[in-house]
């Protein structure tokens, strides 16, 4: 479902919109948001994404406590990747995502490459989790 806006932000990068970019490259990463949530049942429907992660955060603490979860042979293990994801989607939130979204960032084609880069990345990190929307 990020396709249109993964296509999008290639385009951009390529004609020197970079700011253009980064925003549809933060679309993309709501839509990785929103499948990391849907592990845990949590929507971001109508919420922001500062709510959604705490919520996630502690749905991933309490893994331990949750018999489902316990019964994977590698629970452990995803714990520490879902945390990895959530701590990343934190720190992509509060470095780009904000001030882009609020009109707040300009992003040259430099920075802009860098942030598409780097988006790519996590999400394919997130579709090996075999993360889905």
């Amino acid at each position: 479902s990020s396709v249109f806006d993964a296509h999008s932000s290639a385009v951009c990068l390529a004609i020197g919109l970079g700011t253009a970019s980064v925003f549809h490259a933060m679309r993309v990463l709501e839509t990785g948001l929103s499948a990391h949530g849907a592990v845990f049942n949590v929507s971001l429907a109508h919420t922001n994404w500062e709510p959604a992660l705490r919520e996630i955060e502690s749905k991933i603490r309490e893994m331990h406590k949750d018999p489902t979860w316990k019964s994977l042979p590698n629970y452990k293990a995803k714990q520490e990747q879902y945390s990895q994801a959530a701590s990343h989607f934190a720190v992509l939130k509060d470095a780009w995502r904000n001030y882009t979204m609020h009109k707040r960032g300009q992003h040259g084609e430099d920075e802009a490459e860098m942030i598409f880069l780097n988006v790519r990345g996590f999400m394919q990190k997130l579709a090996a989790l075999g993360l889905k929307e």
